[in-house]
């Protein structure tokens, strides 16, 4: 089996960008959502969507929704696209997505404070492996 590339022109990507941000936006589970990975920068296999759910929210929960959303994103770009949950993920996921692109802010402070956090167990990390 092997893995199918895709590239697009800055107009196509801009598109996608602009149609999964509007998406996002309708999504009331959804307080941050971010474009990351090789979809920004140029040939990519898939388009990488990281969301932060508002809520309580459960690992299995989590999964599921992220499964079903993928599969309405898929329909509306046309592209494979993988969704993670933020909620579950590790510092360096997050810190990478959190440096992507911006699709959805609802909430500036809920954004600030898991940046903050992120910086801060990477920088303690960091620290602690001297």
């Amino acid at each position: 089996m092997s893995i199918k590339w895709f590239e697009l022109g800055p107009e196509e990507r801009e598109e996608a960008a602009k149609k999964l941000a509007e998406a996002l936006r309708r999504e009331e589970r959804v307080a941050l959502a971010f474009l990351f990975g090789s979809f920004l920068e140029g040939v990519f296999r898939d388009v990488d969507v990281a969301v932060y759910l508002s809520g309580e929210v459960d690992l299995l929960d989590a999964a599921a929704y992220a499964e079903e959303l993928s599969s309405r994103l898929i329909t509306l770009v046309g592209l494979p696209v993988d969704v993670v949950v933020l909620n579950f993920a590790p510092t360096w996921l997050r810190r990478r997505a959190f440096t992507g692109r911006e699709l959805v802010v609802k909430d500036e402070l809920l954004y600030a404070a898991l940046w903050a956090n992120a910086l801060d167990e990477e920088l303690g990390l960091a620290a602690l492996s001297r």
